[in-house]
């Protein structure tokens, strides 16, 4: 009997032990379960949040647009310019509050604020044609000729980029006779781009 005793003594600590441990490791999942949701929750919230900011955001952008060309259209030049800079603050890679200030640099002929401006966005969008044919027209408003034939046939490298269509129309000597140089100089090189083929079709049309 006394050998017994101590036998089952032993199995109920085992067994108190064991239930202690479960209780233990019960009690431990459901904490990781509660931090776990909460977690979740908090994620849920933060992605909701970004969610709102972005449409908050995107909102305002296209308020500050609308509001930017209102006051284009009306040469309300400074309120624009207002309007142009806080795009520029929610989206400083999109070029369109950039472009808009450019406008109305050249609309201003305020050319060497105009190259200043463009210069900027081609090196945000150096693909972007239309930075390059209105920096062209800053150009040729500083009489810089070779830049602005330059800029002029890049933007039709890029493109069939109206701006510069309309400003090689109405190009004047000496830029025209520049230009027409440097475009035959392209087809020389480049004998399989019809771009240049057609731009002088254009030029002497």
């Amino acid at each position: 009997m006394k050998k017994i005793i101590p036998v089952i003594v032993m199995v109920i600590l085992a067994m108190v032990s064991c239930h202690r441990t479960k209780s233990v490791s019960d009690k431990h999942n459901t904490n990781r379960v509660k931090v776990d949701m909460s977690q979740q929750d908090s994620i849920q919230k933060t992605n909701e949040d970004s969610s709102k900011a972005l449409i908050t955001d995107h909102g305002l952008y296209e308020l500050y647009e609308k509001r930017a060309q209102k006051y284009y259209d009306q040469k309300k030049y400074n309120l624009a310019i207002e309007e142009f800079q806080k795009m520029i603050e929610l989206e400083p890679e999109n070029v369109t509050g950039y472009m808009g200030i450019g406008y109305i640099a050249n609309e201003q002929k305020k050319w060497n604020e105009s190259v200043r401006i463009f210069s900027d966005i081609i090196k945000i969008a150096d693909d972007f044609s239309y930075a390059y044919s209105f920096r062209a027209e800053a150009f040729l408003g500083l009489k810089r000729w070779d830049e602005a034939t330059d800029d002029l046939i890049k933007a039709i490298s890029l493109s069939w980029d109206q701006k510069a269509l309309y400003l090689i129309e109405k190009l004047q000597e000496p830029a025209l006779t520049i230009l027409i140089l440097k475009v035959y100089m392209k087809q020389t090189l480049y004998p399989n781009e019809e771009k240049w083929e057609r731009l002088l079709s254009f030029i002497h049309k």
